[in-house]
């Protein structure tokens, strides 16, 4: 699982003097009520589409 880090710790995770007890506090699941989620189009499935429309909310119907 990917982890999430907030942009308040961003400057400590980066920084490879940050001693590895410091990171490791860094390591904790994202809270849920903070992360939001929407179908996206199919056009994410291939990596040799990098443009905006693939974040772009869709109706659901559209996704298929």
């Amino acid at each position: 699982m990917p982890d999430i880090i907030g942009k308040e710790n961003y400057k400590a995770w980066l920084d490879p003097k940050t001693e590895i007890t410091e990171v490791q506090k860094l390591l904790f699941p994202y809270p849920s009520e903070q992360m939001e989620f929407y179908p996206v189009s199919i056009i994410v499935n291939s990596p040799t589409n990098d443009a905006s429309e693939c974040i772009q909310p869709v109706k659901l119907e559209e996704s298929k």
